[in-house]
Protein backbone atom coordinates (compact mmCIF):
# COMPACT_ATOMS: atom_id res chain seq x y z
CA UNK A 1 0.00 0.00 0.00
CA UNK A 2 1.40 3.58 -0.99
CA UNK A 3 0.28 6.50 0.85
CA UNK A 4 0.86 10.14 0.43
CA UNK A 5 -0.23 12.52 3.04
CA UNK A 6 -0.47 15.97 1.64
CA UNK A 7 0.72 18.82 4.00
CA UNK A 8 0.07 22.61 3.90
CA UNK A 9 2.34 24.67 5.99
CA UNK A 10 3.14 21.25 8.13
CA UNK A 11 -0.31 20.68 8.58
CA UNK A 12 -1.47 16.98 6.95
CA UNK A 13 -4.43 17.96 5.13
CA UNK A 14 -5.30 14.62 2.93
CA UNK A 15 -3.51 11.23 2.29
CA UNK A 16 -3.81 10.06 -1.21
CA UNK A 17 -4.09 6.37 -1.04
CA UNK A 18 -2.70 4.13 -4.10
CA UNK A 19 -3.65 0.57 -3.84
CA UNK A 20 -1.37 -1.86 -6.48
CA UNK A 21 0.85 0.80 -7.75
CA UNK A 22 4.07 -1.48 -8.05
CA UNK A 23 1.73 -4.23 -10.13
CA UNK A 24 -1.57 -3.43 -11.19
CA UNK A 25 -2.24 0.35 -10.33
CA UNK A 26 -6.00 -0.70 -9.40
CA UNK A 27 -6.69 2.53 -7.77
CA UNK A 28 -6.34 5.85 -6.22
CA UNK A 29 -8.52 7.98 -3.85
CA UNK A 30 -7.78 10.32 -1.61
CA UNK A 31 -9.18 10.42 2.42
CA UNK A 32 -9.33 13.27 4.51
CA UNK A 33 -7.22 12.88 7.61
CA UNK A 34 -10.20 11.26 9.78
CA UNK A 35 -10.18 8.66 6.74
CA UNK A 36 -13.42 9.91 4.87
CA UNK A 37 -13.02 9.36 0.79
CA UNK A 38 -13.18 12.45 -0.47
CA UNK A 39 -15.58 13.01 -3.69
CA UNK A 40 -12.41 14.08 -6.04
CA UNK A 41 -9.73 12.48 -7.85
CA UNK A 42 -7.40 13.38 -10.55
CA UNK A 43 -7.71 13.54 -14.16
CA UNK A 44 -7.45 9.66 -15.74
CA UNK A 45 -7.11 8.02 -12.20
CA UNK A 46 -9.45 5.46 -11.37
CA UNK A 47 -11.05 5.63 -7.66
CA UNK A 48 -11.56 2.71 -5.77
CA UNK A 49 -15.56 0.47 -5.75
CA UNK A 50 -15.28 0.96 -1.81
CA UNK A 51 -13.46 2.57 0.67
CA UNK A 52 -10.62 1.14 2.07
CA UNK A 53 -10.39 0.14 6.17
CA UNK A 54 -8.73 3.07 7.95
CA UNK A 55 -5.19 1.94 9.03
CA UNK A 56 -4.18 1.26 12.40
CA UNK A 57 -0.78 3.52 11.66
CA UNK A 58 -2.71 6.69 10.23
CA UNK A 59 -1.77 8.90 13.60
CA UNK A 60 1.86 7.95 13.84
CA UNK A 61 1.85 8.42 9.71
CA UNK A 62 -0.21 11.87 10.18
CA UNK A 63 2.51 12.79 13.37
CA UNK A 64 5.39 12.21 11.59
CA UNK A 65 4.35 14.04 8.47
CA UNK A 66 3.71 16.82 10.56
CA UNK A 67 7.05 16.68 11.62
CA UNK A 68 8.84 16.31 8.40
CA UNK A 69 6.88 18.89 6.72
CA UNK A 70 7.22 21.98 9.44
CA UNK A 71 7.71 25.36 7.96
CA UNK A 72 7.10 24.06 4.25
CA UNK A 73 4.24 26.11 2.45
CA UNK A 74 3.06 22.32 0.63
CA UNK A 75 4.63 18.99 0.77
CA UNK A 76 3.59 15.23 -0.07
CA UNK A 77 5.02 13.15 2.21
CA UNK A 78 5.15 9.60 0.80
CA UNK A 79 4.90 6.28 3.29
CA UNK A 80 4.71 2.87 2.41
CA UNK A 81 3.13 -0.15 4.78
CA UNK A 82 4.76 -3.27 4.13
CA UNK A 83 5.43 -6.54 6.83
CA UNK A 84 3.48 -4.60 9.46
CA UNK A 85 5.54 -1.33 9.39
CA UNK A 86 5.89 2.20 8.08
CA UNK A 87 8.50 2.96 5.69
CA UNK A 88 9.45 6.95 4.58
CA UNK A 89 9.20 7.07 0.92
CA UNK A 90 10.19 10.77 0.22
CA UNK A 91 8.68 14.08 0.10
CA UNK A 92 7.34 15.71 -3.20
CA UNK A 93 6.90 19.44 -3.48
CA UNK A 94 4.86 19.05 -7.04
CA UNK A 95 2.55 16.16 -7.05
CA UNK A 96 2.53 14.61 -10.31
CA UNK A 97 5.33 17.40 -11.41
CA UNK A 98 2.42 19.99 -11.22
CA UNK A 99 0.67 18.72 -14.37
CA UNK A 100 -2.25 16.46 -12.82
CA UNK A 101 -5.45 18.68 -12.21
CA UNK A 102 -8.11 17.80 -9.99
CA UNK A 103 -11.78 16.52 -10.74
CA UNK A 104 -14.17 17.74 -10.30
CA UNK A 105 -12.32 21.05 -11.40
CA UNK A 106 -13.59 22.98 -8.16
CA UNK A 107 -10.77 21.12 -5.85
CA UNK A 108 -7.98 22.97 -8.11
CA UNK A 109 -8.85 26.02 -6.48
CA UNK A 110 -9.88 24.52 -2.66
CA UNK A 111 -6.47 22.86 -2.27
CA UNK A 112 -4.82 25.75 -4.24
CA UNK A 113 -6.20 27.79 -1.43
CA UNK A 114 -4.58 25.96 1.41
CA UNK A 115 -1.36 26.70 -0.19
CA UNK A 116 -0.25 30.07 1.94
CA UNK A 117 3.00 31.23 1.07
CA UNK A 118 5.20 33.82 3.00
CA UNK A 119 5.47 37.37 2.35
CA UNK A 120 9.41 37.33 2.33
CA UNK A 121 11.20 38.02 -0.46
Amino acid sequence: MDYKVMCFNGEPKLVQFHQGRFTNHYSQDFYDIEWNLQPFNQVGETSSEFPAPKPSFLPEMLELSRKLSAGIPHVRVDWYHANGQLYFGEMTFFDASGYLEFVPDKYNEILGSWIQLPNEK
